[in-house]
């Protein structure tokens, strides 16, 4: 079954994720749990981990045979303390920028904000939306075939 290019795309930042590991030279092991769309965990046994999701495209036509995409991914980070969401933003940022392009797929990838948030219910969770663009091309009205 044909996949969408967004669709792959989605899976290379699940994958990307996913090596985010100690072993890897990165910070933290937080790509040992990667989700996509899955709703944030709250025990702690479940942080660190990371949630991927595809919340927004904005497609414009550049002419009469092709569609300019801009995906937003939000990266969704759960941790323990203030200290690991930080260092898990610096290990996404780094991962995020070892291959722009996610695997040929987009000419482009760009960051847009990172908010962190801190919730007290008898112990201290800390969680983290980073958001990136993603900007590819497709043949018009084909989100199948990619243009470069």
């Amino acid at each position: 079954m044909a996949k969408t290019i967004r669709q792959l795309i989605v899976e290379e930042v699940k994958t990307r994720m996913q090596t985010i590991v100690k072993s890897n030279g990165y910070v933290t092991d937080a790509g040992e749990k990667v989700y996509v769309w899955r709703e944030y965990p709250t025990k702690d046994k479940d942080s660190p981990c990371v949630v991927v999701r595809d919340t927004a495209e904005s497609i414009e036509a550049v002419d009469d045979f092709e569609h300019n995409h801009t995906l937003t991914i939000e990266i969704g980070i759960k941790g323990q303390t203030d200290i690991e969401i930080r260092e898990i933003i610096g290990d996404v940022y780094t991962a995020c920028g070892t291959d722009l392009s996610w695997g040929g797929y987009a000419y482009s990838t760009e960051p847009e904000s990172a908010d962190i948030e801190i919730e007290l219910s008898g112990q201290t969770i800390a969680d983290t939306s980073f958001r990136i663009s993603i900007m590819y091309m497709t043949e018009r009205w084909n989100p199948y075939n990619r243009i470069m």
